[in-house]
């Protein structure tokens, strides 16, 4: 069967993966808002290198297979390419390994242009023996040789590989750095196992077993039920011209290089290209779901819970402690609040209320030195509320003083404490705390003037208009409180009156009669005074409570708005990232359902265990 007859199946293929690579490509290039993939997408990337190099070896003619000769320090690898090139190809030794790059046998219509870059930084060596013509045998550097470069070698090169012979002899053929790299790869590659220096083999191990038994034991626990092994004298062959004459039993060199040229036909090419792009689409897939966020909606939940306790209780320790910056003042408060309620009033009463405001509050004047006064605009050190402004400036200096009593040190706690929280209900804590660090909290220092100035206005107002129950009493006390000097002024005048003219026992006239009705105007006033306190009370402890609930209002708003909202914010980041890489699994999925349907059943399913690039139940 003629390659043209298999081709299509390949370049069928070719396009489908181009357009998964470029699906790859611009989701590895979106901005993860979440932060949970950063850093961790370096493997995606690779394997979509990977994917790249396959779909572009799939779109020629005649795709080339790579073999690539892997193992352990002096197990011959080199003397086993050599043997299979009828020369000296590869420079191999009794003494050392000696293998410092790899060698890359092709044969000479290949154009080395095709090669992958790494390749053509190899030693390239071609040849003209037409069996071989599709086929690329590489000889590597030692997998546990004590030169990391030469390790580096063979770790640039693995990936290209579609066949790999893992080469042993009695003393390594499951040494544990082999091993461990064969496990990694098999979820990529094809495998077959070459047993060298078979002649060395003949005698069992320890164990009761020959070296080939114990290694068809270890791949078949592996998920190899029919290993393809040669056993090998790769020097046997480079001595003799032709077929060496006392070759120990059971060795099968010759049969290696009819597999290598016959039983590797295009069909068998087709085939293990086939699924090794299946493997790496499995691969990417398992990848992709190890990358995939988990659900944080649980865990969200119950951080809002947490944080939004935990918010409301900040907001409460913040006003309190800027109400003891207040503490202080607040007999200049209740000055200020008292003048406020009394500018209902008008005439005689206005002015009496306003003079006795003046006594009650004798020596409380606003010109007292603040805590923290040089903070106050213009460098004064003195406050008055009379003043436009006055307040404004009290509630400033105030805030500053409150910031310098551990409000600063406080505000720089809070997310932390709020992290703890969020990583022991589950949520990741790193891109949270980058969420926290782009949108800083702006300092109290920068917040606490204008909720201050504005708690103030908010109590003014109330003050001013306060509700309908409050406000009917205000209009009434202050009709009453207009109208009672004048009632009470005539009314005294007008008993003086009926005393000198119209009692039964008439009375005489005095010169303090003159002071009676001022005296009566002035102790219904100070009666009226004491109602009026007691009815539009203006004492601190109603000040103070009023002020706090508007202040802790505002604090409590501005951090449940900044922070609240956060976990909500990255769980939707999230989803929003699990719904891109859901995209690209469905894609993936797409295209290896298809690969799985054109799969040949060539015979190269002892190159495969069972489980070689399972990547798990569907998601």
């Amino acid at each position: 069967m003629t390659a043209a007859a298999h081709t299509p199946l390949l370049h069928t293929l070719a396009p489908q993966l181009r357009h998964l690579e470029e699906r790859l490509a611009d989701w590895l290039a979106r901005p993860r808002r979440a932060g949970l993939l950063r850093g961790r997408t370096e493997g995606m990337a690779r394997l979509a290198t990977d994917l790249s190099r396959v779909a572009a070896d799939l779109e020629t003619d005649q795709p080339l297979l790579i073999i690539l000769l892997m193992g352990g320090t002096g197990v011959g690898k080199s003397s086993l390419l050599n043997a299979l090139a009828r020369g000296a190809v590869a420079h191999a030794s009794f003494t050392r390994p000696t293998t410092r790059d790899s060698v890359v046998y092709y044969h000479a219509a290949v154009d080395p242009n095709r090669f992958d870059a790494r390749l053509r930084l190899c030693k390239l060596v071609s040849h003209d023996r037409p069996a071989l013509a599709l086929k690329i045998l590489i000889d590597t550097p030692d997998l546990d040789s004590n030169e990391p470069s030469h390790r580096e070698k063979l770790r640039q090169v693995l990936p290209l590989a579609d066949v790999v012979l893992y080469v042993g002899s009695q003393e390594k053929y499951h040494d544990q750095a082999g091993w461990e790299l064969f496990l990694e790869q098999r979820r990529r590659r094809a495998f077959a196992f070459v047993l060298n220096k078979w002649d060395r083999c003949l005698h069992g191990l320890n164990s009761g077993l020959r070296p080939d038994e114990d290694l068809v034991q270890d791949l078949r626990d592996e998920g190899f039920s029919a290993p393809l092994i040669f056993r090998t004298c790769a020097q046997a062959w480079i001595n003799a011209q032709d077929t060496p004459a006392d070759l120990p039993p059971g060795e099968q060199f010759a049969e290696l290089e009819a597999w290598l040229e016959q039983g590797l036909t295009t069909l068998e090419i087709q085939a293990i290209k086939t699924r090794g792009v299946g493997q790496l689409l499995n691969q990417m897939t398992s990848e992709l779901r190890s990358l995939r966020p988990a659900d944080l909606a649980e865990a969200v939940a119950k951080t809002s819970g947490q944080w939004s306790a935990t918010l409301s209780e900040e907001a409460d320790a913040v006003a309190d402690l800027v109400l003891t910056t207040l503490e202080p003042y607040h007999r200049n408060l209740e000055r200020h609040f008292a003048a406020h309620a009394q500018r209902l009033f008008r005439g005689v009463t206005a002015g009496f209320l306003r003079f006795f405001n003046w006594l009650r509050y004798l020596g409380t004047s606003w010109r007292r030195r603040l805590p923290g006064a040089g903070l106050l605009p213009g460098g004064s050190a003195h406050v008055d509320p009379s003043l436009a402004g006055g307040l404004s400036d009290f509630a400033e200096a105030c805030s500053q003083v409150a910031a310098d009593r551990h409000l600063d040190a406080r505000q720089r706690a809070l997310p932390n404490r709020l992290l703890v929280q969020a990583d022991a209900a589950g949520m990741p804590v790193a891109p949270l705390n980058a969420m926290l660090q782009e949108q800083p909290l702006p300092s109290w220092r920068q917040l606490l003037p204008g909720f201050l100035r504005a708690s103030f206005d908010d109590l003014e107002t109330a003050w001013k208009n306060p509700a309908r129950g409050r406000h009917l009493l205000q209009r009434v006390l202050a009709w009453t409180g207009d109208l009672l000097p004048i009632v009470v002024f005539i009314a005294a005048c007008g008993w003086l009156m009926y005393a000198y003219f119209f009692s039964e026992k008439t009375r005489t006239f005095a010169w303090s009669d003159l002071f009676l009705p001022p005296a009566a105007v002035f102790f219904t006033l100070l009666i009226f005074f004491f109602i009026l306190n007691l009815l539009l009370p203006a004492r601190w402890p109603v000040i103070r409570g009023a002020f706090r609930r508007h202040l802790r209002d505002q604090l409590a708003g501005v951090l449940h708005e900044h922070f609240g909202k956060k976990p909500q914010q990255l769980a939707s980041a999230v989803v929003a990232e699990r719904d891109q890489i859901d995209q690209v699994l469905a894609e993936l999925k797409q295209v290896r359902q298809w690969v799985e349907q054109q799969e040949q059943s060539a015979q190269v399913s002892a190159l495969y265990g069972s489980g070689a690039g399972e990547s798990g139940p569907e998601a």
